[in-house]
């Protein structure tokens, strides 16, 4: 899932990394990774959620189930969490 913030700072990094690798984001993902960066040419900051379920899982979720359970949970915490 990819969550664009055309605010973050450089700066502010660090405090919002910590904060979301902290989150229980709750669902049936077996480990979230997150990966921030910066698009400076069109000034933006992209936040990508990269979920991972275990191989051997044959109930995971449809990527349209999955982005219906994280997308509201994760733009509720950020918006919440957002370091400005």
């Amino acid at each position: 899932m990819t969550y664009v913030d055309n605010e973050l700072t450089e700066e502010a990094v660090p405090e919002i990394w910590g904060k979301l690798n902290e989150y229980d984001f709750g669902g049936g993902a077996e480990n979230i990774d997150f990966v921030i960066y910066f698009d400076k040419p069109n000034k933006t900051c992209r936040i990508l959620m990269d979920l991972y379920y275990p191989e051997d899982d044959f109930n995971v979720p449809e990527i349209d189930e999955i982005a219906e359970y994280y997308c509201p949970v994760f733009e509720d915490f950020y918006k919440r969490n957002k370091p400005y």
